[in-house]
């Protein structure tokens, strides 16, 4: 099985402490949403069930629950209706193994205990990462506009209910630079591969929100008329 990216969020990061590196919890999900442009999957998300509730819109990441005495996901959960692991001990509190004790072999002193939800294979297929080259997408870029300061910058087609906009005008207006490697179909921004990119008439696209937000910029989108707008911070 692959590593897998895993975004802890435990107790010992208060709140002053989000705000500085995130501005506040809205911050935590333009992280995860970074994420799975630069790495191509969706994080895990390990939490406590004290910390759940400062959640929202990340039910579709998988959920790392540490929680030392129950085997549910706490109710209200952020949407979240069910744990894919779940940390029940410490190694000083909590469940036990089957053996009725919480000491690993060839381990000394206290452990971590987890448990996954699902067989062994279901744990290889999830978590093991497949390298994917982009394919032209049947869609045909018609479904929004992409406007930056207010300028008409191009198409947004929107696929699973997200904006995408063209990847070369987003790095021109944030200044990243950008190589294709037309050959291979796969987009290096600031010398950082990028793993979720859609081809639609010969143009590479990405979402707008993960990647401008990681780079300072602002950005809206106006379900009305369909339009993706992209403003630089210090702008008017």
């Amino acid at each position: 099985m692959d590593k897998w990216e895993v975004f802890k969020f435990s107790t010992a990061l208060g709140s002053s402490a989000v705000t500085y590196f995130y501005g506040g919890w809205s911050g935590v999900l333009g992280v995860l949403l970074a994420l799975v442009i630069f790495t191509g999957v969706r994080p895990i998300v390990y939490t406590y069930p004290s910390l759940i509730g400062n959640f929202t819109g990340l039910s579709d990441y998988p959920l790392w629950i540490a929680r030392y005495s129950a085997t549910q996901v706490p109710s209200g959960a952020s949407g979240w209706s069910r744990w894919d692991f779940w940390q029940y001990s410490d190694g000083s509190a909590g469940g036990t193994l089957p053996s009725g004790t919480r000491k690993v072999a060839g381990i000394a002193g206290p452990v971590d205990l987890n448990e996954f939800d699902g067989t062994g294979n279901d744990l290889q297929t999830r978590f093991s990462k497949k390298p994917s080259v982009p394919k032209e997408e049947a869609a045909i870029a018609k479904d929004g506009s992409f406007q930056i300061n207010g300028e008409n910058a191009g198409k947004v087609p929107l696929f699973d209910g997200k904006a995408y906009v063209p990847l070369r005008m987003l790095a021109n207006a944030l200044g990243i630079p950008l190589r294709w490697d037309n050959a291979k179909k796969v987009a290096y921004l600031n010398n950082r591969k990028l793993q979720s990119v859609k081809l639609v008439e010969g143009t590479a696209y990405v979402q707008l929100r993960p990647i401008a937000e990681s780079y300072g910029a602002e950005t809206s989108w106006d379900a009305k008329n369909k339009i993706a707008g992209l403003k630089m911070k210090g702008d008017k």
